[in-house]
């Protein structure tokens, strides 16, 4: 629900599991887009942040980049752990519009890893994280920083 109106050029999911959620968000953002740009294709890129089998995982990268190339999405991929590709993404792409984490809170709610989530967001980006009781929004005053308004080159 928190994702009905939402239109993003950019989404970084982290721990992705088996990858059908997503396929879900890029659908469900690409219909966003179509109805707001009356229905001229747009562009959305998809980076995924997941160390798969390597952290212990029971998806591998193998069957996330078959699933994402079967349904015509080509992600950008980062297997390893949070913070260095944090860091990737903050060098690499700059910032982000929507922010999907699906990671245990202790793996990501650390000073370091907020700070880094401070880099690679704007005054606009979203950031949805799940917990048991399903998905919230961390507000960027969260953060402890404020968003650098920049891009990667």
């Amino acid at each position: 629900k928190h994702l009905r109106s939402v239109t993003a050029q950019s989404v970084l999911e982290i721990a992705v599991g088996d990858g059908s959620r997503a396929l879900e968000v890029l659908d469900l953002l690409a219909k966003n887009a179509a109805s707001s740009n009356e229905g001229e294709p747009t562009s959305i890129r998809f980076v995924a942040m997941d160390q798969f089998e390597m952290g212990g995982g029971s998806h591998t990268l193998k069957e996330f980049h078959q699933l994402m190339r079967n349904s015509g999405v080509r992600p950008q991929v980062f297997p390893e752990p949070i913070d260095r590709g944090l860091m990737r993404v903050a060098h690499t792409i700059g910032s982000i519009d929507l922010i999907i984490i699906s990671s245990d809170a202790g793996s990501w709610q650390t000073p370091e890893t907020k700070s880094l989530l401070s880099r690679i967001s704007h005054e606009d980006s979203l950031i949805l994280f799940e917990t048991e009781n399903g998905w919230n929004v961390l507000a960027l005053s969260d953060l402890g920083a404020e968003p650098v308004h920049r891009r990667a080159a």
